[in-house]
């Protein structure tokens, strides 16, 4: 009950926040994210208790389409025309984006890293290079490995399996500075082969050249990228999407 009348006071206070519009108000709450969480909150209570509606705080299957269609009428969204772009640094805040966690560069070193304003999740799933001076991917603790069977249940010309998997070959192939040899790659816990990319250790790509726009002296970590504060190997830049256009 406090979880949807939260979201209604939520709904009629928030802003109607255009992140194109408005980049200083990224990574806030607008009354759309309140709206998207309220029908996916809804959906999780009729689906999990086997309910119609709670009908002590008015929450009814016609309320949660109602604020899909808001968000749906506004205008302010769309799906991206390329889905991998959803999981781009450089689509940060989208058109397709309606709620993400913002992190940075920012706030933690070896002696503070739970003041991290960074994404841990995303370094946790980086590959475990030796060095960071790769051109794609700074250096990960390589966690959370897809496993063959998952990857190979996905048709090879399915866009989701080349956007969230890439397997060490394909790395190889795809960065000069990567090799399989154990001088540049070390095989982290229950290692697989295939790496998690949808959240990774990824770098800002140039997209006129194809190259990171900077490379990380792996012993000046916070002097090589823009507005750095922390050490990046515990304090990742990448958003969370929490809420896209496409799960409403």
């Amino acid at each position: 009950e406090l979880i949807f009348s939260d979201l209604e006071s939520a709904i009629t206070t928030l802003d109607t926040l255009d992140f194109s519009v408005t980049p200083e108000k990224a990574g806030r709450a607008s009354k759309y994210a309140a709206e998207a969480l309220y029908a996916r909150a809804f959906l999780y209570y009729t689906g999990y208790y086997g309910k119609t509606e709670l009908a002590s705080v008015g929450a009814t299957k016609d309320k949660a389409l109602g604020y899909i269609n808001d968000i749906i009428n506004s205008g302010k969204f769309d799906l991206e025309a390329n889905y991998g772009d959803n999981f781009l640094l450089s689509h940060e805040y989208g058109i397709e984006s309606i709620f993400e966690i913002s992190h940075m560069y920012k706030g933690a070193d070896w002696g503070n890293g739970y003041m991290s304003e960074g994404n841990m999740q995303s370094l946790m799933m980086g590959p475990r290079f030796l060095d960071d001076k790769h051109a794609l991917y700074s250096r990960g603790w390589s966690y959370g490995q897809v496993t063959q069977d998952l990857y190979e249940s996905y048709d090879p010309a399915d866009p989701r399996r080349s956007v969230c998997a890439i397997t060490v070959e394909e790395l190889a192939a795809l960065d000069p500075k990567f090799t399989l040899s154990d001088k540049t790659f070390e095989r982290g816990f229950q290692h697989t082969g295939i790496f998690n990319i949808k959240y990774t250790t990824k770098r800002k790509v140039n997209p006129d050249t194809g190259k990171a726009d900077q490379e990380i002296d792996e012993n000046t970590y916070g002097g090589a990228i823009e507005g750095t504060i922390g050490d990046p190997q515990v304090c990742n830049q990448e958003n969370e999407r929490i809420i896209r256009y496409a799960d409403v």
